[in-house]
């Protein structure tokens, strides 16, 4: 995941790579489904187990 100060940088790396005839964009979206889906399984793992979510202890 990115911050958002740090989009019109990668918008630029990006388009300095596209130029290049490199694409990073695509292992980007990999990458990210892949953190999203850990995320998934771990956080839903956790609720399975009885454990609760990991928000519960804030509210």
């Amino acid at each position: 995941m990115i911050a958002f100060n740090d989009i019109p940088s990668y918008i630029v790396f990006n388009y300095g790579l596209w130029r290049e005839g490199l694409t990073g964009i695509g292992q980007d979206i990999q990458a990210t489904a892949l953190l999203i889906g850990l995320i998934t399984v771990v956080v839903g793992s956790r609720y399975f187990l009885g454990f609760g979510l990991p928000i519960e202890g804030i509210l």
